[in-house]
């Protein structure tokens, strides 16, 4: 019942439509003496991205202007952007936001990286906004921006008994941070490191501690390499880590103790003390966490970390690389320093992202790659090679080349890591496991084939594989690190 009338006897469709509330005609004139043409989708079209973005929300401000005014003067006067103001310059966009502020429009936007610091805008909050891989919900940092000052601002602890809090600053984070059911871990931690709370609070050092995980995606040109970059403190799970062969790229940039790493069929493992870069492995490796550890890193796509090579990938193929071999000694002391002096996770991801973008070079064949490990990373790793192959136009011989100098492996080891890899993260652990039916639906010929790709992968065999995860598990539910690391101990 709406209003006394059936909402049966109400065309909804036709109300809600708000195509059909207003007609807004734009036209244009390229001069002050040129004659107004009509501007269309064609006209449009040939416009740059940040011309699309000024000519069409400038028409669009003052049709809610007009509308605005026709209510009540304590109605808002909301707009609402979202991905506002991309590939518009500096220049423009405080001309853009100075828009607004003329029009009397409350504004809320969205974007990458903006942070609305222009003379046009007397005032503006912020919440820079990251994920948290693992965790529910995001991380919001809040600042305010009072013309001629930048300031940070304390977000208050929810006090409930429904939800854990760890407060670093004005840093907060909802959800889970390491083992759910650690005795004694408080809900608020003040602005400290977790590790420092941890040993002031009498934690014990070892599986008891958490491990706080940040995350944050980078913005254009880095978002089409990386899939995310991170923080990670604390105390890990386990000391050593088994890490299946995935198409993952990694680059560490370690701040604590040295961590050792036993790739390949390596028999002893080597000692990484200012962190390192892995490309696509194509076995199993081990990683040994120093308790506690604390180090940013990047988490690339498959053609990802290439551009930040001074070698081929396929040279690092199962050899992970230190970082001052690809990027020399001065450079990465110079920035472990100022990532050390940083105040929280969120500002150190800002530096890495801007150091990474500093350092990006252009590499031949490199789209060519990406949208051939894309269409491979879209079936799972089934399609055959050859179709991809044929599309591209390429020849066999040179998209073999390019990948390895791009990814480090051919187009068809990469097939059958992206294969696996949805394979083994399909599996639901804590029921019966057939592994025929799973051998069969990954599409291998027979269960041995798959049982030799699988002690490849992993280095265990697939029942082993099964009772390591499910340890994972029972001994810390709900971890961040949960879903690819194997216990080694």
């Amino acid at each position: 019942m709406l209003a006394g009338i059936l909402v049966r006897d109400l065309d909804v469709s036709s109300a809600l439509d708000h195509g059909s509330w207003l007609k807004i005609s734009l036209q244009y004139r390229p001069g002050a003496t040129s004659r107004w043409l009509p501007f269309d989708a064609a006209k449009h079209g040939a416009k740059s991205g940040g011309e699309k973005v000024v000519l069409l929300s400038q028409p669009l401000f003052a049709a809610a202007v007009v509308a605005y005014n026709a209510a009540a003067d304590h109605a808002p006067r909301c707009v609402w952007l979202d991905e506002a103001m991309t590939g518009v310059d500096e220049e423009i966009k405080a001309s853009f936001m100075g828009l607004t502020v003329s029009f009397d429009l409350d504004v809320m936007l969205t974007a990458h990286d903006e942070w609305c610091k222009y003379p046009t805008v007397p005032a503006v909050a912020v919440y820079d906004v990251t994920r948290h891989k693992g965790l529910p919900g995001v991380d919001a940092v809040a600042y305010w921006w009072c013309g001629d000052e930048w300031t940070a601002v304390e977000i208050a602890a929810r006090d409930d008994d429904t939800t854990d809090v760890l407060q670093i600053g004005p840093f907060t984070t909802w959800g889970v941070v390491g083992d759910r059911n650690a005795p004694g871990r408080p809900s608020g931690i003040g602005a400290r490191s977790m590790l420092a709370a941890a040993l002031d609070a009498g934690w014990a050092v070892g599986h008891d501690v958490g491990v706080e995980y940040v995350s944050r995606v980078p913005g254009p040109p880095l978002d089409g390499l990386i899939d995310d970059l991170y923080y990670l403190e604390g105390a890990p799970p386990y000391s050593r880590l088994m890490l299946p062969a995935a198409p993952a790229p990694l680059l560490i940039v370690n701040l604590g103790a040295p961590f050792l790493i036993r790739a390949g069929t390596d028999v002893d493992a080597v000692e990484y003390a200012d962190g390192c870069a892995v490309t696509t492995p194509t076995r199993a490796w081990e990683f040994s966490y120093p308790t506690p550890t604390r180090s940013v890193g990047v988490h690339f796509r498959p053609w990802g970390l290439a551009p930040f090579l001074p070698m081929p990938a396929a040279e690092l193929c199962d050899r992970p690389a230190t970082v001052e071999q690809i990027w020399g000694q001065p450079a990465i002391a110079e920035l472990r320093h100022r990532l050390t002096l940083a105040d929280a996770p969120h500002e150190m991801l800002m530096l890495l992202e801007e150091e990474l973008v500093r350092r990006l070079r252009v590499i031949d064949g490199l789209d060519l790659v990406r949208q051939m490990s894309s269409a491979v990373a879209a079936t799972g790793g089934t399609v055959p090679i050859s179709d991809i192959g044929v599309a591209a136009r390429a020849s066999s011989t040179y998209l073999a080349k390019r990948f390895k100098a791009v990814v480090g492996v051919t187009p068809k080891r990469l097939a059958r890591s992206y294969r696996f890899s949805s394979t083994v993260l399909a599996l639901d652990v804590a029921a019966p496991i057939d592994w025929g039916d799973v051998a069969a639906g990954a599409g291998y010929f027979d269960q041995a084939h798959f049982v030799r790709e699988f002690r490849e992968f992993t280095g265990l065999t697939p029942t082993r594989y099964a009772e390591v995860r499910r340890r994972f598990l029972r001994d810390h539910p709900d971890h961040v690190l949960d879903g690819w690391p194997l216990p080694a101990d």
